[in-house]
């Protein structure tokens, strides 16, 4: 098989030299070998950072070499997605470079018809989604019964276009905390345009003004007389109320352990408004299921005095429960 050029496309290149190397005979032990001496550039340099052993690996040798050349599902997701082609194509070429994109993006072993459906829409709907994906909503429920571990607040966060929640426990409200725990949504979903607030000590402090000012953050506020005006979280912090009023009568004062399986069966509902669960839009598929999701919960240590599978059907009896209610 000839050597690679400079004006060949790497993985059409591999895939030529696995049918050469099937058709030829090669033992397959011989795979790495043989095209570690045939690539150059780029691929060459991810071959020579292997390891030994990996060197002997011929998928390990591949693998890096598509990595190193950035060839991936994301880029064929992006190639597909691209609303420009990047180099000028007739109608039919354009037309087999979308399927080649598609079918490398979304392969059939990989993703049956309603995964690819899923994949195509879900993406569509966040591709048009209004310019107020940048904006988050806060607000303080409480105070609320002190809790067995201390807490008497509940600081609410949503997200403005996919009404993904949060909902972080306070045992007190300060202009820092209140700046730490945004600064922590920012550290996860990346720098926002806008925040709505209402006129509150907390939320108006010199603190929270620097940590916008310096990051960019235009902060909304509402009326005086009016926080209604700020619905969104409004009517978070009833379904949050309603919720632990229902969930937590056995013992109220334990209404902070019920937060977590809260959020998990509000961010698992689908919504009025964008017909979708806020988990869908956020990761692009459903929760994979309750130990996945409460792990971390279940594995720290609660003084419950209960072994883990009780933890874990009694974690699983109030989310459903929750799920009843929602």
């Amino acid at each position: 098989m000839p050597r690679m050029t400079k004006d060949d496309d790497p993985e059409a290149y591999i895939e030529a030299f696995e049918r050469t190397a099937i058709q030829t005979g090669l033992d397959r032990s011989q795979w790495g070998h043989q095209l570690s001496s045939l690539v150059i550039d780029e691929a060459q340099a991810a071959y020579r950072a292997l390891s030994r052993e990996e060197a002997q690996d011929y998928e390990a040798i591949k693998a890096a070499i598509l990595y190193r050349l950035e060839i991936s599902p994301e880029s064929y997701r992006q190639a597909f997605r691209a609303r420009k082609p990047r180099e000028s194509k007739r109608p039919r070429g354009l037309l087999q470079t979308l399927r080649d994109a598609l079918q490398k993006w979304l392969p059939v072993g990989k993703f049956d018809c309603a995964g690819v459906l899923d994949q195509i829409l879900l993406e569509q709907f966040l591709w048009d989604l209004e310019e107020d994906t940048q904006r988050v909503a806060l607000d303080v429920i409480g105070p609320l019964p002190k809790s067995h571990n201390g807490y008497q607040y509940i600081l609410v966060l949503v997200d403005y276009a996919t009404r993904f929640p949060e909902a972080v426990p306070l045992g007190s409200i300060t202009a820092p905390k209140v700046a730490e725990e945004l600064l922590k949504w920012i550290a996860w979903v990346g720098i926002l345009q806008e925040i709505l607030t209402d006129q509150g000590t907390n939320f108006m402090s010199g603190v929270m003004k620097a940590l916008c000012k310096t990051l960019g953050i235009t902060q909304l506020r509402t009326l005086v007389y009016h926080p209604q005006t700020n619905g969104l979280v409004e009517r978070l912090n009833g379904t949050i109320k309603r919720l632990l009023r229902h969930c937590a009568q056995e013992d109220p004062r334990w209404w902070d352990t019920l937060l977590t399986p809260l959020l998990f069966a509000l961010r698992d509902a689908p919504q009025e408004s964008t017909h979708y669960s806020p988990f869908q839009l956020v990761y692009g598929h459903s929760p994979s299921g309750l130990l996945q999701v409460v792990r971390e919960e279940w594995e720290r240590p609660m003084g419950l005095g209960v072994s883990a599978e009780e933890y874990r059907r009694d974690l699983q009896d109030r989310i459903q429960k929750a799920q009843r209610i929602t």
